[in-house]
């Protein structure tokens, strides 16, 4: 409406026609360049890390026909189970010598209670000169 009262467009800085970069007017980088990819983040080397199609999209040679279906059902075959045979009984190892415990052989106890093989220590073999002493004793203290 007034003559000078808008802004100018931005379009007079930023639209500029390309001009081609003077050498030196950038600093140089201290990164070194390899001519060589970098892969040290990357896992595309490893099996089964990308991504990839999966099997039941991928096309198939089946023909459907949706007005009259067939359906093949599983099915098997029955067939007679092995009688195994009897080779050997494995928790038999009386045959390997030595895998056998023997018995222990036990000598005769020797009797250490009776005391009928000495003389004098069995009841009534005390002498009757001695037993009358004892009596005679024992009459004249009372």
């Amino acid at each position: 409406d007034i003559a000078g009262a808008t802004c100018k467009s931005l379009n007079t800085f930023t639209n500029k026609p390309p001009k081609e970069p003077i050498e030196g007017s950038r600093p140089k980088t201290h990164l070194a360049r390899w001519n060589r990819p970098v892969k040290n983040l990357d896992s595309s080397d490893i099996a089964g890390t990308r991504s990839m199609r999966a099997p039941m999209l991928e096309t198939t040679t089946r023909c459907l026909n949706p007005l009259t279906p067939t359906y093949k059902l599983a099915s098997f075959k029955s067939y007679p189970i092995p009688e195994p045979k009897f080779l050997r009984n494995t928790l038999d190892w009386s045959d390997l010598e030595g895998s056998t415990t023997t018995q222990k052989k036990l000598k005769k106890q020797r009797d250490n209670i009776t005391v009928e093989d000495i003389h004098g220590a069995t009841a009534g073999t005390t002498p009757r000169s001695v037993m009358q002493k004892r009596s005679m004793g024992r009459l004249d203290d009372t």
